[in-house]
C-alpha cells in the first residue's frame, strides 16, 4: 500500500511540475515578439566535474532589437536539434517585449511547450 501511495505522490509532483513549466513557456511566448539572430557558437560542457562524459549542450546566439545587440545562451536538451544547429546559421528568437535581453530560440521553446501542452491549462 505504501509503494502505491509513494508512486501516486511522485506522479502528482511530476504532473504539477510539467503543468507549471508548460504555463511558464506559454506566458513567455505571449509576452514575446520574434526576431532573427545568428548562432555564434555551440558549446559542449561537462555537466559535472566528476562525470566528464555527461555533456550539457549550449547554443550561443546574437540578435538585435531596436538597434541594440544582444547575446543569448540556452541549453539544448534535444539531440536532433543540437546536431542540426550550425555556427553562423540563422535562428528565430523569442524575446520579451519588456526585457529584450531575455530570449529563447523559437525552435527550443516551441518543442518544450509542445511536450508540456498536455499538462497545461488553456
Amino acid at each position: 500500500m505504501s509503494k502505491i501511495l509513494i508512486l501516486l505522490i511522485f506522479l502528482l509532483v511530476v504532473f504539477l511540475f510539467l503543468r507549471f513549466q508548460g504555463n511558464q513557456y506559454r506566458d513567455f511566448v505571449s509576452a514575446s515578439d520574434k526576431t532573427y539572430g545568428i548562432i555564434i557558437h555551440k558549446e559542449e560542457l561537462a555537466k559535472r566535474a566528476d562525470q566528464p562524459n555527461r555533456k550539457e549542450y549550449v547554443v550561443v546566439y546574437s540578435y538585435s532589437v531596436s538597434g541594440v545587440d544582444y547575446i543569448g545562451r540556452d541549453n539544448v536538451e534535444y539531440q536532433d536539434l543540437w546536431q542540426d544547429m550550425k555556427e553562423e546559421q540563422k535562428l528565430e528568437i523569442y524575446y520579451l517585449r519588456e526585457k529584450p535581453d531575455q530570449s529563447h530560440p523559437v525552435i527550443l521553446l516551441d518543442r518544450r511547450a509542445k511536450l508540456t501542452s498536455f499538462f497545461t491549462t488553456n
